[in-house]
């Protein structure tokens, strides 16, 4: 009995072990992608590299929403993101006002080479708008500053209001809807 308890023991440490490694694996490929960990956006989708937002920004006329953060270490950073960016009244929200592009800054991990060298020209580009962590600036396509808040307390309705302020609409007209209006 205790030969079958011995084998029994050595087969659940293996697939517990194997378990481990392939969510690992799993993970670890993701990020040596160039994919950013998901640490904020769990509902809406965010864009992770600058150039395709400034491309959907283009197109869409919608502006773009920068959300500057240490993600493992500022605190505020996890509170804005846990009452407002977790939520589906903020998904619903910026699916129809901006192109989300999260620019992180963690201390505990690093980010792919290319994410980081890109998070840091944007910490140059707009680091004159930027004066503590979080801040959230709108910029159009072509890089001009809208404007910019930070973690508002209220939950999601009192900070999309504030956002809504700040953002104006600014969507182009549908392209189908032009051409069946000829």
């Amino acid at each position: 009995m205790k030969q079958v308890f011995a084998n029994s023991r050595s087969q659940s440490q293996f697939f517990c072990t194997l378990c481990i490694l392939t969510i690992t694996a799993l993970f670890g490929s993701s990020v040596a992608q160039g994919e950013q960990p998901n640490h904020n956006r769990p509902y809406a989708q965010w864009v992770s590299n600058y150039e395709i937002a400034v491309a959907q920004s283009e197109r869409t006329g919608r502006p773009i929403m920068l959300v500057f953060s240490g993600s493992d270490w500022c605190g505020w950073c996890n509170r804005l993101a846990d009452e407002v960016f977790k939520t589906h009244d903020f998904a619903r929200w910026s699916t129809d006002h901006v192109i989300k592009v999260e620019v992180d800054f963690p201390m505990t991990y690093e980010l792919p080479e290319k994410l980081r060298k890109q998070n840091v020209l944007l910490k140059q580009k707009f680091g004159q708008h930027v004066n503590a962590y979080p801040t959230v600036l709108f910029v159009s396509s072509d890089g001009q500053f809208i404007g910019k808040t930070g973690y508002v307390a209220g939950g999601p309705s009192i900070w999309i209001h504030k956002a809504s302020t700040v953002v104006k609409p600014r969507r182009k007209p549908d392209l189908v809807a032009q051409a069946s209006s000829r």
